[in-house]
């Protein structure tokens, strides 16, 4: 078995869509460009008056709606009632 001789040159990172570069969704976003899957939108949960007495008695109530504040404009973007996005972000 032969090993390879190092060539002295750094192995560089195949080309194309970068980190820093913006990957296009269908999500609703807000002015500056935050979607829900970002950092910078703060989920917000709504829970119904059963499940604030449920969290009271050690409970994990599953949230009533969930919506997305974006950190740097203030703006909620998208709020969602649907099940399994409400499961997604349980406390």
């Amino acid at each position: 078995m032969q090993l390879e001789r190092p060539t002295g040159k750094c192995r560089r990172w195949p080309r194309g869509r970068g980190a820093t570069e913006s990957v296009r969704t269908d999500l609703p976003s807000c002015r500056c460009g935050t979607d829900r899957t970002r950092r910078e939108a703060t989920p917000e949960r709504d829970y119904t008056f059963m499940g604030t007495v449920y969290a009271l008695w050690g409970g994990t109530p599953i949230p009533s709606q969930v919506s997305f504040r974006c950190v740097r404009c203030g703006v909620v973007f998208d709020t969602r009632r649907d099940l399994a996005t409400r499961r997604a972000f349980i406390i």
